[in-house]
């Protein structure tokens, strides 16, 4: 009887032996993140640095992070969204949310975001609606600002040797009569770099949450919220005249067509005179970028005002994959992301000393002989959750994010803020317009085209489906509007 109880014993502590190393086993949440800058050669240091920072602040988990490359940015999500290969990612435009909720590739986050996202649900708490589908949420959007027009960075160094005069520049014509000077001062140089497939140019419309501008809202003072084919208006015209001009005048990078890159990239390698990002305003540009390269940041506007749509405000949302084992970790990693200063600071600036010096008032600068294309490491600051919650770069003060929100807070919006697409009973429709896009746009804005193109990339939109797209768009923006104005 005394060897059976004390082999009972014996057998009691092993089991709570492995019970206890079982609980005390860390799980690995796998995040990701964008390769837009920097070659983010030292991930390994941000890893280990971040998992001991996790463990100091007592939560039992690790993180593993996975760059994805820009020009494959959605491709490799898709991948990852079938094989389960990430637990969080930015969905960064790969899919609309009420796709990713109808085939179960995105997990649901009301109840992880009441258990472990309280903080988060503060911060999204004012554009929420714009990740909701069924009145359920899916996503998170990243904090930044939410009203864009196309902003033109240009290298003022260039600029000032050639002549160019910002004050001059209110519109295209304008904007294209003065690169005409620096094209002139450096023939060899493009003045436009172009980003993925020729692309460069965002027109200022609300595409309701589609990637292209076949079923949109024309922004307009009084305008009536319409939805139309941007690629069927006299807009679209114009923009195709304008694109021939400068491509006749050897304005766009070569072989842009075959461009991977993004724009940003080209400009900081001084490939281009200039590039297009949608931004609030030059002076917000300056205030944000200006000693992000190594020559004299310039900044003009061809536009008149932003404007604040759904598609700006849910334009990196952070999603949870539906696949994912470790979904309360990911909720709580997402957590600390938005409402953690070291851990955001961590993952978009870096390791202090190393990728970034700070500087008294709060902001940091590189490290002498360092930018933000040779840095080790550098996260898209607007990609991640809340860039707001993390030192920014010099110039810019923290203070200046108060700028920043009261921007969101009084800019123009599009009279479909909030609104949120259901693309379900269209996805073929759009996939297929999307593919039609992607076989003519980098050719026709890089004024490689002609009449009888466009006339065909027309009709291809039309027998995939585009005007079935605007049907199913424009009744549920009836409907909601319905609500909305009760």
């Amino acid at each position: 009887m005394k060897k059976w109880l004390a082999l009972l014993l014996t057998l009691m502590m092993v089991f709570s032996i492995v019970s206890v190393s079982q609980a005390d086993e860390k799980v690995t949440v796998r995040m990701n993140t964008c390769i837009v800058f920097s070659d983010l050669r030292d991930r390994a240091d941000i890893e280990a640095k971040l998992n001991d920072m996790l463990s100091e602040k007592g939560y039992n988990f690790n993180v593993e992070i996975v760059p994805f490359d820009y020009g494959n940015y959605g491709q490799l999500v898709k991948i990852s969204l079938a094989d389960g290969s990430v637990d969080l990612f930015n969905m960064f435009g790969t899919m609309s949310l009420a796709a990713g909720a109808d085939s179960e590739a995105i997990a649901c986050l009301d109840d992880l975001l009441a258990e472990y996202g309280k903080e988060t649900l503060e911060v999204i708490n004012p554009y929420i609606s714009t990740v909701m589908v069924d009145g359920k949420v899916y996503g998170t959007p990243a904090v930044k600002t939410i009203s864009k027009r196309n902003c033109f960075r240009y290298n003022k160094d260039w600029a000032d040797a050639a002549g160019f005069v910002a004050e001059n520049v209110h519109d295209y014509d304008s904007l294209t009569q003065e690169m005409l000077k620096v094209k002139a001062a450096y023939p060899d140089k493009a003045m436009i770099s172009t980003g993925f497939g020729g692309k460069w140019f965002w027109p200022n419309m609300d595409t309701l949450g589609s990637d292209n501008y076949y079923a949109c809202i024309i922004l307009e003072d009084n305008a009536t919220p319409t939805v139309v084919n941007y690629y069927e208006t006299d807009l679209f015209k114009k923009d195709l005249e304008m694109a021939k001009v400068w491509a006749e005048n050897g304005f766009f990078v070569k072989d842009a067509i075959n461009g991977q890159n993004a724009t940003q990239a080209l400009f900081g390698e001084e490939v281009s005179f200039g590039t297009f990002s949608d931004d609030v305003s030059p002076e917000f540009v300056m205030l944000s970028s200006s000693n992000s390269y190594n020559f004299t940041l310039g900044c003009v506007t061809p536009e008149s005002d932003p404007w604040a749509t759904t598609t700006i405000a849910a334009g990196f949302t952070w999603c949870i994959s539906e696949k994912s084992q470790h979904k309360a970790e990911a909720a709580q990693l997402l957590n600390l992301l938005y409402s953690d200063p070291d851990v955001a600071n961590l993952i978009i600036n870096g390791i202090e000393g190393k990728h970034y010096v700070m500087q008294p008032e709060g902001n940091f600068v590189y490290p002498e002989g360092v930018t933000m294309t040779n840095v080790g490491w550098a996260s898209p600051p607007g990609f991640m959750p809340n860039s707001w919650a993390a030192a920014p770069n010099a110039p810019t003060l923290p203070s200046t994010y108060e700028l920043y929100k009261e921007s969101n807070e009084t800019c123009k919006k599009s009279p479909a803020f909030g609104f949120s697409f259901n693309t379900v009973e269209v996805e073929d429709q759009i996939s297929g317009c999307n593919n039609i896009c992607d076989k003519y746009l980098g050719t026709l804005m890089l004024g490689m085209g002609d009449d009888a193109m466009v006339q065909q990339f027309l009709q291809e939109l039309k027998n995939n489906g585009v005007d079935d797209i605007i049907e199913e768009k424009q009744a549920q923006l009836d409907a909601w509007l319905a609500v909305m104005n009760k």
